[in-house]
């Protein structure tokens, strides 16, 4: 009489765990697709960068971030 109940319930559990298992894939999945956002996301501060560099953004550049379309690929 349990058994069916005991096996229904095995699946699903292997159903639900496999989901959890997923997860990760499935939000990382665009960026792994997106040359120039992977490129950003995995920039490591180093001992190469000179943080005494006086930087800002050039008026190319905020129009480009404005403009969330010219950063696709």
């Amino acid at each position: 009489m349990f058994a069916p109940a005991a096996r229904l319930a095995s699946k699903r559990l292997l159903e639900i765990r496999q989901i959890f298992r997923q997860t990760p894939q499935f939000y990382l999945s665009p960026l792994l697709h997106c040359p120039k956002l992977r490129e950003f996301l995995t920039h490591i501060d180093s001992l190469d960068n000179n943080p005494d560099i006086q930087w800002e953004f050039s008026d190319a550049n905020k129009e480009r971030v404005r403009d969330p379309q010219s950063l696709n690929v």
